[in-house]
């Protein structure tokens, strides 16, 4: 069993990673934790609802804003500061999985794009969340398709990219320069609809599992770093 010490060290540093976000230059953010791609989105101030487009291994799909209260609790934000507060707050209903909602429930996206390639779970949002707000999903099987879909939309664009689509775990597992390569034909294809994109958001995945090295299931922390490291400047 661990030591109390122990736990409160890596207790610590899970905090630190989730609170982890950083806006490099006008609308691009990093971040550790995916939930403050909403900081991001909302601190944009965009004049109309735009069109998300997730690019994930996971869909993020979850909407934890059905009951009353947590809806009364979205309702009432009254600044930019306020988010911030719900979204630091562990205990209070926006995470890594549940950020895109609330964006859809705020009328900041109408539109979602996803190429994601989890296969274990109900792909995209809710129907009820859909058929309440009338926003449209687009689920694409290839980012050639994608492309195709984005490059007629006029509404402005928020690109929004976790690393661990690049899990070698993942269809983009290949060893050695071959994988980085790989990883760097994928963004170029991306080039003109990043370039397009009001804003742009990287999350870097900081769970136990989501980056996995060699196809095995332990988090690679080296790894994500050295992709993180790797892809923010090509996107930037």
């Amino acid at each position: 069993m661990m030591q109390k010490k122990a736990v409160d060290s890596v207790m610590e540093k899970i905090i630190a990673q989730d609170l982890e976000h950083k806006e490099l230059e006008s609308n691009f953010w990093t971040m550790s934790n995916h939930k403050w791609a909403l900081l991001a989105w909302a601190s944009a101030e965009l004049d109309q609802s735009a069109a998300l487009v997730h690019l994930d291994w996971h869909w993020d799909g979850i909407n934890d804003f059905r009951e009353p209260e947590s809806r009364g609790e979205l309702s009432a934000l009254a600044s930019l500061d306020e988010l911030r507060e719900m979204i630091a707050d562990r205990d209070r209903p926006v995470d890594y999985a549940s950020f895109i909602a609330p964006a859809i429930l705020f009328g900041l996206i109408d539109e979602v794009h996803f190429y994601c390639l989890q296969d274990d779970t109900t792909p995209g949002l809710s129907s009820d969340l859909l058929d309440e707000t009338r926003a449209k999903e687009y689920r694409h099987h290839n980012i050639d398709d994608l492309l195709r879909t984005t490059a007629k939309l006029s509404k402005p664009i928020l690109f929004d990219l976790d690393i661990d689509l690049f899990n070698r775990a993942t269809p983009f597992y290949l060893d050695g320069p071959e994988y980085h390569e790989r990883i760097r034909s994928f963004l170029g294809k991306c080039s003109d609809l990043i370039q397009r994109a009001a804003v742009v958001t990287i999350a870097k995945s900081p769970s136990n599992y989501w980056i996995k090295n060699e196809g095995h299931y332990d988090w690679d922390e080296e790894l994500a770093g050295e992709l993180f490291n790797e892809i923010v400047p090509i996107v930037r």
